[in-house]
């Protein structure tokens, strides 16, 4: 339960740690496919652009995925991959170089 102080908002998205090194990135990317949690074959062919925007689609499909089937799934814990993600809320997401179409917000269909 939030504090009747707190508000925040209810969307946000599992994003790439853009300090990381872009071939771990892509190795974390392979790993989170090898889940099953979500079929990396669907990542858009305009996320494969780059290894920013794959890991954006991937990671944040991986988190969607694991919160729909689980309403209880901690955001800072379970989409951090090990440091390469960050959950961040929607104010965030939006000013980062990624493709937005590649960023997926827990809130959107």
């Amino acid at each position: 339960a939030k504090p009747e102080w707190a508000s925040w908002s209810s969307r946000g998205a599992c994003v790439p740690n853009f300090g990381c090194r872009p071939a771990d990135v892509g190795a974390k990317i392979g790993e989170v496919c090898s889940k099953g949690v979500f079929d990396c074959g669907k990542i858009p062919v305009r996320c494969k652009s780059s290894v920013w925007n794959t890991a954006a689609f991937a990671f944040g499909s991986y988190f969607k995925n694991l919160h729909l089937h689980n309403n209880s799934v901690q955001p800072l814990v379970e989409c951090n991959i090990g440091g390469f993600a960050s959950f961040v809320a929607a104010d965030v997401y939006g000013t980062l170089d990624l493709d937005k179409q590649c960023v997926v917000d827990i809130k959107t269909a």
